[in-house]
């Protein structure tokens, strides 16, 4: 839960979704991943120093609820 969107992309590869988010109470990243066999959405909030990983949300079976919405290119079949 200590890691940084780089270290994710580092061990994960080139996201499929990248996008930097701002709304009330919130700023921060969120980067997600879909390829065979991984199905990994991580929610990075910005602070003083760095980005902390706030959710590290993980599909086995290739279903990431809401994203799939917010985000056909990336998690629609």
């Amino acid at each position: 839960m200590s890691s940084t969107p780089d270290q994710s992309i580092k061990a994960y590869g080139q996201p499929e979704m990248d996008e930097e988010c701002k709304w009330p109470g919130f700023s921060g990243r969120i980067l997600a991943w879909r390829k065979p066999g991984i199905n990994i959405a991580i929610e990075y909030a910005d602070s003083e120093i760095d980005s902390v990983m706030r959710s590290y949300t993980v599909c086995l079976i290739g279903c990431i609820g809401a994203w799939r919405n917010d985000n056909p290119e990336v998690f629609a079949p």
